[in-house]
């Protein structure tokens, strides 16, 4: 991760490079704060992907850590395997992603910068998929709910973004991409 970096019109953008075999990804994380009661977020940022073709997914989480200690999983994701906006869900003790109706391919994204947003909010450890917005175009979750804690052992009322990127090929490649203005709102 190189900070900063320059990728036009943005002078600030923070550039994210990855090599990757066999689909292989990388995972970028920062903590952000410290709310163990919040039950509302919102994820806005911008991303530019240099070769959209090598990725498999595009993946934006927030983790947080609830004053009991358990730790909230809200993950999102645009897969090129569904070709939709995939969530997480915790059966099992264990997360696993589930399609959701809202179309999303990374394969077919143009090269250059994209406007996410992202809107969840939670009761207890359930978690609610509430919209999304790409580009601009607004589209809403439906039945984009279940279980999303896991224990952990994190530190109590944590705030952490996570920024993944998957490698499209059985082979090998690399992704270069940047981020900027990631904001997050929690309410």
């Amino acid at each position: 991760m190189v900070y900063p970096a320059s990728a036009s019109p943005y002078d600030h953008a923070r550039k994210f490079y990855m090599t990757y075999s066999n689909h292989g990804g990388e995972r970028w994380h920062v903590s952000f704060g410290n709310n163990g009661t919040a039950a509302h977020f919102a994820f806005d940022t911008y991303i530019f992907v240099a070769n959209p073709s090598q990725v498999q997914n595009l993946e934006l989480d927030l983790n947080q850590v609830l004053s009991s200690g358990e730790t909230i999983i809200l993950g999102t994701q645009c897969s090129s395997i569904s070709k939709t906006w995939e969530y997480v869900v915790v059966s099992s003790n264990k997360p696993h992603w589930k399609a959701s109706n809202i179309g999303c391919n990374p394969l077919t994204w143009s090269t250059g910068w994209h406007h996410v947003q992202i809107g969840f909010h939670r009761s207890g450890s359930t978690v609610v998929h509430d919209w999304v917005n790409l580009d601009g175009s607004h589209k809403t979750f439906s039945n984009a709910t279940g279980a999303a804690g896991l224990w952990l052992g994190w530190g109590k009322g944590n705030l952490s973004v996570n920024y993944q990127i998957d490698g499209e090929s059985k082979g090998s490649g690399s992704v270069t991409s940047y981020v900027h203005k990631m904001t997050i709102y929690h309410w």
